[in-house]
């Protein structure tokens, strides 16, 4: 089950960590894998994760992921 990013509860302040391993051309696996639950499930992972990396190309993913989220929430803002 998907709980939205503001389902957290007083008594359970958890930090949550997205770690996207390298791999070169295998993290385009990853960055499939991320897409299809934002499309499945019609959300931004960068909004449940407190922080997001990587390393190699998780890295570049999770940069992304992030610059994505940001671009976002600013477009809501105009």
């Amino acid at each position: 089950m998907l709980h939205s990013p503001s389902d957290s509860t007083s008594e359970s302040q958890t930090f949550k960590v997205l770690s996207i391993d390298g791999g070169g051309i295998k993290g385009l696996y990853s960055a499939r894998i991320l897409e299809h639950f934002e499309d499945r499930f019609n959300c931004h992972i960068a909004d449940y994760f407190d922080l997001i990396c990587g390393t190699s190309t998780g890295g570049l993913i999770a940069m992304l992921e992030q610059k994505q989220s940001e671009k976002i929430k600013s477009e809501d803002k105009l």
